[in-house]
């Protein structure tokens, strides 16, 4: 598939990607990290609805009424795409190769993942190594992955 025809495949792919976009903020953000939150945020005063095991004692005691910790949960998950550009990827039944289809499928997940600000990588394989993208958010860096899996695919596979 010609570069052209790729970009025009993403495109419309991008139509799925909302819908896709909102299965990644659906479901548990399990973490190693036991409690409400990893970074302390700030204080605030105790509501009769907070939790006990919240108030922050030391800043209760200094200014005489009850204080609670709020903290940031983090969310912000990086998306990390490998994709196998070896030879055995040029196969396949119908108009598209393996390799296509990777990368149109890599391509809908980085632009879905984009559309929840969502840092995406990738790394491109055959024998050894042949790309490595941090990852970064943004639509053009989605595009930048589905082509530069693609053109690694020519590169590696042959």
């Amino acid at each position: 598939m010609d570069r052209d025809e790729l970009r025009e495949r993403i495109r419309r792919l991008t139509f799925a990607s909302p819908a896709l976009a909102r299965a990644f903020a659906r479901g548990d953000f399990r973490s190693v990290f036991r409690g409400r939150g990893l970074e302390f945020d700030s204080l605030r005063d105790y509501c009769l609805d907070d939790d006990s095991r919240l108030v922050d004692w030391s800043a209760t005691a200094r200014a005489g009424r009850p204080f609670v910790r709020t903290f940031r949960e983090d969310r912000s998950l990086a998306l990390l795409l490998v994709i196998d550009a070896s030879p055995s990827m040029d196969q396949g039944s119908g108009e598209l190769s393996k390799l296509d289809a990777a990368v149109l499928s890599a391509s809908l997940v980085a632009y879905a993942a984009q559309l929840r600000e969502m840092p995406v990588g990738c790394l491109v394989f055959a024998r050894g190594i042949l790309r490595v993208m941090a990852p970064r958010r943004g639509k053009a860096h989605a595009l930048a992955v589905a082509d530069s899996a693609a053109e690694c695919g020519r590169i590696g596979g042959g």
